[in-house]
């Protein structure tokens, strides 16, 4: 199929722009990380199959967003297009590093639930969570900031000379929200009677 056919079914698709995910989507992902990394490392059966469960049930959610079925549609039927997160997975090597990672942090969860005394295991298993939230949170494919395009735009902005109180920035748009309001007289409630 060509690229006038994938324009006139998905025009609300710019296969060069990614879909990150909100911060409402990224803590979804990573909280049940956290429940199942501290099972996990404590070790504690209901807390890990709860935290795997509630895992499933976030990648589900995330997954199921109709924007996401919709481009992961638009790119099964259009693989020729040029997808952001075709070149994201390929500058950054995602089908190694991720695999890598989640490896990483189960052989510190099993390592802590095996060789980490009873007494020390709370603590440990709260440091093995916080880790598994860390490296979630910050991982390529849920973060945005390891998508070269954002990083492209951000030194082209900077470059142009743009400061940091550009248009976008919401102190900006707070200063000039409040330009706009009238301001009350003094006297207040008892001038207007």
């Amino acid at each position: 199929m060509s690229s006038s056919q994938f324009e006139s079914l998905y025009p609300e698709i710019d296969p060069t722009e990614p879909l990150p995910l909100s911060l409402a989507e990224r803590a979804a992902l990573t909280t049940p990380v956290v429940v199942l990394a501290f099972g996990a490392a404590l070790p504690h059966l209901v807390t890990t199959v709860v935290g795997a469960v509630l895992v499933v049930a976030a990648l589900a959610w995330v997954g199921g967003n109709t924007r996401r079925r919709v481009r992961a549609t638009a790119r099964a039927r259009f693989p020729e297009e040029d997808w952001a997160e075709d070149e994201v997975t390929s500058a950054l090597r995602l089908g190694i590093f991720l695999p890598a990672v989640w490896l990483a942090l189960l052989i510190v969860a099993l390592a802590t639930a095996f060789f980490v005394p009873d007494s020390a295991a709370p603590v440990a298993a709260t440091v093995v969570a916080v880790l598994a939230g860390a490296a979630t949170w910050l991982m390529p494919g849920i973060n945005p900031l390891w998508h070269p395009h954002d990083a492209d735009e951000d030194s082209a902005e900077d470059e142009d000379g743009a400061d940091d109180e550009g248009e976008n920035s919401l102190w900006r748009a707070d200063t000039e929200v409040l330009e706009k309001v009238p301001a009350k007289p003094a006297g207040g409630a008892a001038e207007s009677k």
